[in-house]
């Protein structure tokens, strides 16, 4: 399922086409997500065909089932390929941050009015971090064998509150 304005895409691997399936997924998959659409066009699948139903394609789900295949090419000749609907959600979450080539912006941007987050995104975050870190951070002031005082709060009366201590490795 596509909307035609973001073109943020919902797929789904279900077990035949009929129309009780069929409805279970676009509630499941896109109402529940993202509210009930204005209309919904179908891929002119022979099980769509009726009398209900006028002629229409969606060239944007042809587009995105195009796009789909290459993904799942991807994925599944490293993967056994009875897995193929295994890997749909993996697809998906290299297809939803990509920059759309009509809009010049990503589905999720459109959505959500944020970019998503990805694993890459993050490690650039932690190696920020850990620059940062680096930067403030000083080597300890002692070395081996230095002699240093270590001051006791919990000393009972009369013991001395410093005493020398040996640096060790």
């Amino acid at each position: 399922m596509v909307d035609s304005f973001t073109k943020m895409a919902e797929v789904g691997a279900w077990p035949d086409v009929f129309a009780d399936t069929v409805s279970q997924a676009i509630f499941n998959g896109w109402i529940c997500r993202w509210g009930a659409p204005d209309q919904i066009h179908s891929d002119k699948g022979s099980s769509f065909e009726n009398t209900i139903i006028r002629d229409l394609s969606n060239g944007q789900v042809e587009r995105i089932n195009r796009t789909l295949i290459g993904l799942l090419r991807v994925f599944v000749d490293r993967l056994d390929p009875l897995t193929w609907d295994d890997v749909l959600p993996a697809c998906m979450l290299d297809y939803r941050p990509t920059v759309h080539a009509l809009t010049h912006q990503t589905p999720v941007a459109f959505t959500r009015g944020l970019e998503m987050r990805i694993l890459e995104d993050l490690q650039a975050s932690q190696r920020r971090q850990k620059d940062h870190y680096d930067q403030l951070a000083h080597g300890s002031p002692y070395e081996v064998g230095d002699v240093e005082s270590l001051r006791n709060h919990s000393v009972v009366q009369g013991m001395p509150s410093n005493s020398p201590n040996l640096i060790a490795a």
